[in-house]
């Protein structure tokens, strides 16, 4: 009986969905939106629940020969780590930002991709 509610909560506790919101095929442009979240419980010591939660949202425009594509990523889990990210690129140029929280400690740190920090 305890594996089976261990599947369930598996299954339930996952899901995903995306989108096409609109797609022109007269000129090969659209739009599309794709977003996904997988929550995992487990029991942890001492009966206290464990979790981990990872979510991924991404939205991307493409036509006239460019895609720009924006996204974003957090995870986080009950021992209080905690990570997002925020990602924008226009074709093969582009910029991420990441935020690390553990506890009370907070890390930034940029990536740049085809770009330099002072041409922003």
């Amino acid at each position: 009986m305890r594996e089976m509610d261990n599947m369930f909560n598996d299954m339930s506790s996952q899901f995903s969905e995306s989108a096409i919101l609109s797609n022109n095929s007269i000129n090969g442009g659209g739009h599309i939106y794709k977003r996904t979240v997988v929550q995992k419980y487990k029991p942890g010591e001492n009966g206290v629940p464990q979790f981990e939660r990872y979510e991924d949202k991404m939205a991307k425009a493409f036509g006239g020969g460019h895609k720009v594509i924006e996204r974003q990523q957090l995870y986080q889990n009950s021992g209080g780590y905690q990570k997002a990210g925020h990602e924008r690129t226009m074709d093969n140029r582009g910029r991420k930002f990441v935020c690390e929280k553990i506890g009370q400690e907070e890390r930034y740190r940029d990536y740049f991709k085809n770009l330099e920090e002072c041409t922003l």
